[in-house]
């Protein structure tokens, strides 16, 4: 194989290559639901008319905020990967967070720009009771922008779940709960 047939191949090996291959993402991140398909390609249109006006965040080399600006760009045929495999930093504007709460910037970097339905502000509460349970109704609720009488709601039924598990495992093994 000639030198050039090499380069060749490493080059479309990393063009095939998505931004998901090389780039982690923090949990926090998958807090809030994903765009469709629709509203993916509509945004990366926008963003190739207009170029990406909010950068992506990172906190310590792992993606916080920007899951669906990459997939819109990828899914209008932006090449998001370099020809050596690695992210092309110069097309994303990344912000690098450190010394902050991950789940509070991610909540606070989307709530306002989401439409969010009642039952999905009620899965973003359970999803910050399970990742910061330390964290009091309060302060979850003011994250959150909901009420704290909702936030100890969601926490309940998760408690009542776990008890219903234990004992339902308990059970199978001729325990008491």
């Amino acid at each position: 194989m000639s030198k050039q047939i090499g380069e060749d191949h490493i080059m479309a090996k990393a063009a095939s290559k998505s931004w998901r291959d090389v780039l982690p993402i923090h949990p926090a991140a998958e807090m809030f639901p994903r765009m469709s398909k629709n509203e993916l390609l509509a945004l990366g249109e926008d963003i190739k008319r207009h170029g990406l006006r909010e950068g992506i965040a990172l906190y310590n080399d792992v993606l916080l905020d920007g899951i669906n600006r990459l997939d819109a760009m990828e899914a209008v045929g932006t090449n998001l990967i370099t020809g050596n495999g690695e992210i092309n930093w110069a097309l994303l504007s990344p912000l690098d967070v450190r010394n902050i709460d991950p789940y509070e910037y991610v909540v606070s970097a989307n709530l306002h720009r989401r439409h969010l339905t009642t039952e999905q502000k009620r899965e973003l509460v359970e999803k910050l009771v399970k990742a910061t349970p330390e964290k009091s109704d309060r302060q979850i609720a003011e994250t959150t922008k909901t009420s704290p009488t909702t936030v100890g709601k969601v926490r309940k039924v998760i408690l009542l779940w776990a008890d219903f598990r234990f004992c339902a495992i308990a059970d199978l093994h001729g325990s008491a709960c």
